[in-house]
């Protein structure tokens, strides 16, 4: 009787085992089918399919500044990466070529004038911040002629007398204090002259404030050239009239000469003097020397610079005091 009943036990307790022998069966075969699997697709040769080469390293885009181009002619090597929006698309040409106007920019060299100095001292210090040698013409006979000239002196800058003249507009338009009027005789010429350069420090030359009438006088121009040279002073023209003789005065004397070829602000539209800076380096293909702007103190003459002369800067242009383009 025991012996049936251990019997039966045992029977029962193999079939309650069954169903766990069988799970444990499936999952083994599943994970032997996944193994093979996987190892096919390791090591088999599929047909159509080439194995790729090792990835290689490439800089990532925004991670490291442009090459800045200077001037030497030679352009950098192409790298193909992904373009910004925007951005023209690479020349098929075997080597890149620099777009024209940084051609023509590269070694040219710009003074900056700012007439009128004079009036106020904090124009002068806001254009004295501008890193660029600057250079200031300062009116005679100004409320702040004299502390505006000291204070440029300090800085290291040219510092011109704006030597007023009489313009073809007169008495509509006024020189103001110190002009010279073609009315004039020599003498009184000389003693107007001579007063105006004794009454601003440290002038190294001369340019006109207005003055379209009197320097069309060739003759008045070689009495003014004649004290220049007396004193080692240059002469820059302001050219506000094309039939200026200020240049064949200058050569018969024997005074270092040089002639503004733009006006930078015709007005005090920070815009359009920021466009007039931009746009007046295109013109400088084939200048031997270089070109001389004439500006004011305004102030949006003051911030076109601001923004403007880094960038002329970062394209090669080299900005020099006005002194430097005499001849």
């Amino acid at each position: 009787m025991n012996k049936k009943a251990t019997g039966r036990s045992q029977r029962k307790g193999r079939k309650g085992a069954n169903p766990f022998k069988t799970i444990k069966r499936i999952v083994i075969l599943l994970l032997l089918v996944v193994a093979a699997a996987v190892f096919y697709e390791l090591f088999s040769d599929r047909p159509g399919e080439e194995k790729l080469p090792p990835a290689v390293s490439r800089p990532v885009p925004g991670k490291h500044a442009p090459m800045k181009q200077e001037g030497s002619g030679k352009a950098p090597p192409v790298v193909q990466e992904p373009r910004e929006k925007g951005t023209p698309a690479p020349s098929p040409e075997p080597e890149k070529r620099k777009p024209a106007s940084q051609e023509r920019l590269s070694g040219l060299q710009v003074a900056i004038l700012i007439d009128d100095i004079g009036f106020d001292l904090s124009s002068v210090k806001n254009l004295l911040k501008i890193e660029a040698p600057i250079s200031f013409a300062v009116l005679p006979h100004r409320p702040h002629s004299v502390a505006a000239a000291e204070m440029i002196h300090k800085a290291g800058r040219d510092i011109l007398l704006h030597l007023p003249m009489e313009p073809h507009a007169y008495p509509k338009e006024k020189p103001g204090p110190g002009a010279l009027f073609t009315a004039m005789n020599h003498d009184e010429l000389k003693k107007v002259l001579t007063r105006n350069l004794d009454s601003v420090p440290h002038i190294s030359g001369v340019n006109n404030h207005m003055g379209s009438l009197f320097t069309e006088d060739e003759e008045k121009m070689v009495v003014v050239m004649k004290e220049l040279k007396g004193r080692g002073l240059f002469f820059i023209d302001s050219r506000t009239t094309a039939e200026s003789k200020a240049a064949p005065a200058s050569r018969e004397v024997g005074v270092p000469f040089a002639a503004r070829q733009i006006f930078i602000d015709n007005g005090q539209d920070y815009r359009a003097t920021r466009r007039i800076l931009l746009d007046v380096l295109s013109s400088s293909k084939g200048s031997h020397r270089g070109l001389v702007l004439i500006g004011h103190p305004y102030a949006g003459t003051i911030a076109a610079l601001e923004k403007v002369v880094p960038e002329w800067k970062s394209r090669g242009v080299l900005i020099v005091p006005v002194s430097h383009m005499v001849q």
